[in-house]
């Protein structure tokens, strides 16, 4: 398991032959307004420009994050494709 802090909006995630990629933006969802239904889903969504963008990369098998980036100045990006690992590295279109 890995703690987040809080309740990020997670979209989507991207697999490679080993690897796990989170790409998760700095916009938490307001979890009781969203298990009350209390306020329209667009309301439940608060953009943090101070806090950056994170870039998890966790091992198929499990286990810690072996890359764990974050973005400054802070970025909003969801919707990726295309994971491939070429060397030591990892491409993904976003």
């Amino acid at each position: 398991s890995y703690n987040l802090g809080g309740f990020p909006m997670i979209h989507d995630m991207m697999i490679t032959k080993d690897y796990i990629v989170f790409v998760i933006p700095p916009v938490e969802v307001d979890a009781w307004g969203a298990a009350t239904r209390s306020r329209p889903v667009a309301e439940l969504l608060k953009y943090d420009k101070n806090k950056g963008m994170k870039i998890l990369v966790f091992p198929q098998r499990g286990g810690k994050p072996v890359v764990e980036l974050v973005s400054r100045p802070s970025a909003m990006v969801f919707h990726h494709c295309n994971a491939y690992q070429d060397g030591d590295s990892i491409i993904f279109d976003s």
